[in-house]
This record gives C-alpha cells, sequence and structure tokens, in this order.
C-alpha cells in the first residue's frame, strides 16, 4: 500500500495522521510521500511501524529525522529534500 500525502493547510490534519502513519495504525503501509506538510510534533511518543520500507520526505525540519528512524526499524530506502532547519528557514539539500 502506498501513501503520498501533500500540502494540507489545515495544520491539526497532518498531525493526526503523522501519529496514525508511525504508530503502525497501517500495518500493509509499505511506501510513504510526505511533502511540504507542518512539522512533527516531538512530544508525540509513536509506537513502530515497520511495515513502511520507503519513505520520501520533502520540507520538513531536520529535526524530525532521529524520530523517523526510530519508527521505522525496517525502512529500506529514505529520501530527505529541501531540509527545514527551522520551522522558518529553508535549505535545499
Amino acid at each position: 500500500i502506498y501513501l503520498r500525502m501533500c500540502y494540507v493547510e489545515d495544520s491539526s490534519t497532518p498531525l493526526t495522521f503523522y501519529q496514525l502513519i508511525f504508530s503502525n495504525a497501517f500495518p500493509f503501509l509499505r511506501k510513504c510521500i510526505l511533502e511540504e506538510l507542518p512539522p512533527f510534533n516531538a512530544s508525540y511518543r509513536w509506537s513502530s511501524s515497520p511495515s513502511i520500507l520507503v519513505l520520501t520526505i520533502n520540507g520538513m525540519p531536520l529535526t524530525t529525522y532521529f524520530h523517523v528512524l526510530i519508527s521505522c526499524p525496517n525502512l529500506r530506502h529514505l529520501h530527505w529534500s529541501h531540509v527545514r532547519y527551522t520551522d522558518i528557514d529553508t535549505v535545499s539539500i
């Protein structure tokens, strides 16, 4: 199963999806693409999402990198582009 989530103006919607995606609410999710969404909430304590094998993240703060790696222990491919160092600044890598 594949999920692509792009820009959403309502900031609460992506936060709900993050909680679901990274807490194994979609146990058959293999590939996930998250683009230009509000940053993850570092206070969330996600469980694991062992089914996610491929993850593409665009426009997320660098601080979320650690949370993603912990949440996806079977990740085989991670593509992280247009890194935000803060919620305001963006730098492409």
